[in-house]
């Protein structure tokens, strides 16, 4: 199956660079100011796959890590982590809806 090379997430149309320079520091970065995805050079396709999906969960959750770990609540029954599946479960669905191709690669379906 072919490498998806480019995503939409929200308004944004992000590129993914399968670079094929190999590092030791990471797999994967993200650049929310241009929009890109790079994926570094594995000899596992697993982990290449595993790495995108991790760098989609940054892209989907851009503008909402904020709101979940900045927040401060003084109630007890606060719940970070049900606040942010919740504001990335409809995120993470779109990308996954709107770019077939990609949801294919990753799962293998």
């Amino acid at each position: 199956m072919r490498k998806p090379l480019k995503f939409k997430s929200g308004f944004y149309s992000w590129k993914i660079v399968w670079s094929k320079e190999k590092t030791d520091e990471m797999f994967g970065k993200t650049d929310i100011g241009t929009k890109t995805v790079t994926i570094y050079k594995q000899d596992n396709e697993e982990i290449e796959r595993e790495t995108l999906f991790h760098e989609i969960l940054h892209v989907v959750g851009e503008d909402k890590y904020e709101a979940v770990f900045s927040f401060i609540v003084e109630k007890k029954d606060w719940d970070k982590e049900e606040n942010l599946i919740r504001l990335l479960s409809p995120a993470l669905m779109q990308v996954l809806s709107d770019n077939k191709d990609l949801a294919r690669f990753l799962f293998k379906v």
